[in-house]
């Protein structure tokens, strides 16, 4: 989640975000962002190479949305907004 929110993405704990990634990816992601986070900027580049090459790491178009109350799930279109 930290990764999505670092690059302009809003998710909620209970989207469906990431699927697929494995152990070592997001041992590899937490190893970048504590670097990147203590002014490692080739960490942060990577990082960023990383999160626009690896779909994995970014929401599709569309994410199922989990309910934290036990609801169905819904699956919830994605529309992308220009950053500021």
């Amino acid at each position: 989640m930290e990764v999505l929110h670092r690059y302009g993405h809003e998710t909620l704990l209970w989207d469906e975000v990431g699927t697929g990634i494995t152990d070592s990816d997001a041992d590899e992601v937490a190893r970048l962002l504590l670097a990147a986070a203590a002014g490692d900027s080739a960490a942060e580049d990577h990082l960023e190479r990383q999160f626009q090459t690896d779909p994995k790491l970014r929401p599709a178009p569309t994410v199922t949305q989990l309910s934290p109350y036990g609801d169905p799930s819904v699956t919830i279109h994605l529309t992308p907004r220009p950053r500021p």
